[in-house]
């Protein structure tokens, strides 16, 4: 299974609609998508935006705000995820430094 992980505060957060539908079609692909983020309210603000666990994400990690990029890189490796859906340049250059296939949410200005 492969495993997709995706941010919550900016990305997911900045076009919710969007964000549900393409997950729901991983999900029914058959890869687990983990929501990673630095929010310590994450699952409220997810269930808050209309996200379900099962339906658009499998799970919900909180990391530590300092060194965000590199802890959700870690995590990567450590469950062997393939693809990364953030809106931090740094979280993106160092995914892709790392192997990693890193798509980058940028919102129009203004929004």
């Amino acid at each position: 299974m492969s495993v997709v992980v995706v941010d919550l505060d900016g990305t997911l957060s900045a076009d919710p609609s969007f964000y549900k539908a393409l997950l729901r079609g991983l999900l029914r692909e058959g890869y687990q998508v983990d929501v990673l983020t630095g929010n310590p309210h994450g699952r409220e603000a997810l269930a808050e935006l209309g996200f379900t666990q099962g339906a658009e994400f499998s799970k919900v990690v909180t990391v530590p705000l300092k060194h965000i990029g590199a802890t959700k890189v870690a995590y990567m490796r450590l469950v062997g995820a393939t693809h990364i859906i953030d809106n931090r340049d740094k979280t993106i250059k160092l995914a892709r430094r790392a192997g990693f296939t890193a798509l980058h949410h940028l919102s129009p200005k203004g929004s």
